[in-house]
């Protein structure tokens, strides 16, 4: 919904929290046809630094670097995650 907006980014990233690996995580997304920017948190430290506890985390900055909002966990019930999120994110 946002890929033409250029004033966001999204950038994808998988611990060894979890027993992965950067090449694993690499081939996750090549076989998913991600095409978003990876990085790799070693030891979790990035994740801790949000005060994050749960995956899949969500972690929005804003353009002065300011946490304006954070998600854990996965929710089937949240039918309109999606919606609400990219509605939130045109407002930044």
């Amino acid at each position: 919904d946002l890929a033409n907006d250029r004033d966001i980014e999204f950038v994808l990233v998988a611990s060894d929290q979890g027993r992965d690996t950067p090449d694993g995580f690499r081939g996750f997304a090549l076989r998913r046809g991600v095409t978003l920017p990876l990085a790799f948190d070693v030891g979790g430290k990035a994740h801790d630094s949000f005060g994050l506890k749960g995956v899949p985390a969500l972690v929005v900055l804003d353009r002065t670097g300011r946490v304006r909002y954070t998600h854990e966990g996965y929710n089937a019930a949240e039918k309109n995650f999606r919606q609400d999120l990219v509605r939130f994110l045109t407002t930044l």
